[in-house]
C-alpha cells in the first residue's frame, strides 16, 4: 500500500488555497494524489467548485436596496400563512 500523507480533514483545510492556486508544487501534488484515490473528497472538491462558481456569480450581481420594515412584515405574513 502506498503511503497517503494527506487525510480528508487535511485536504479540507487546504481545498481553498489549492483552487485558488496558493500551495506550494510539493504540496500540491501531494494533495492531488490524495485526491485521485479518495471518492468523498473527489465529491468534496466537486461541491467546492460549485459553490465557488457560485459565490462568483453572485459577486456580480448588482446590490439591491435592503428591504424595508413595511415590505419585509407583509412576507413574513404570507410565508406564515401558507404554512398554515
Amino acid at each position: 500500500m502506498i503511503h497517503d500523507p494527506f487525510d480528508c480533514r487535511m485536504l479540507v483545510e487546504l481545498v481553498t488555497d489549492w483552487l485558488e492556486g496558493e500551495l506550494s508544487e510539493p504540496t500540491r501534488e501531494e494533495l492531488e494524489l490524495h485526491v485521485a484515490t479518495c471518492a468523498g473528497c473527489i465529491a468534496y472538491v466537486e461541491q467546492m467548485r460549485m459553490t465557488q462558481k457560485a459565490l462568483e456569480r453572485l459577486e456580480s450581481i448588482d446590490v439591491v436596496e435592503p428591504m424595508d420594515a413595511d415590505t419585509r412584515e407583509s412576507l413574513v405574513a404570507v410565508f406564515r400563512a401558507r404554512r398554515g
